[in-house]
């Protein structure tokens, strides 16, 4: 069964739902392409520790995301978020979580903070 998938530099603009079918990935690496969302489907991933989302046109991410609980990598810079959602903060293995270069409206110390100074912050929001 497929344990990491890497469509980085693909122009992928959508990705479908039946991505949520490889339940056994762990790593998906989606880098420096289109994609303006992510299907709620992505939260079915559960085995995933590496999410590599960077250099995209995200602008949210689904709540879904908060089930991705062994993550332990999530890249989201160069993106066009403007807020990170709570469900985040059940990501508890996560210790690398890069949200730098969006259009998020965080102090840069907490841009720059690492996990817990992120999740901190989005709880307050």
């Amino acid at each position: 069964s497929l344990e990491a998938l890497d469509l980085s530099e693909t122009s992928l603009a959508v990705i479908p739902p039946e991505i949520g079918n490889l339940t056994k990935l762990e790593g998906l690496f989606l880098g420096h392409n289109l994609l303006e969302e992510l299907p709620p489907e992505i939260g079915r991933l559960t085995a995933l520790k590496t999410l590599s989302l960077n250099k995209n046109r995200l602008a949210v991410l689904p709540p879904e995301i908060g089930n991705l609980t062994e993550l332990t990598e999530l890249w989201l810079n160069d993106n066009k978020l403007t807020a990170l959602p709570v469900e985040l903060c059940a990501l508890v293995k996560l210790n690398e979580l890069q949200i730098y270069d969006n259009e998020l409206d965080y102090p840069d110390d907490v841009i720059g903070g690492g996990v817990s100074k992120i999740f901190h912050h989005v709880k307050k929001q």
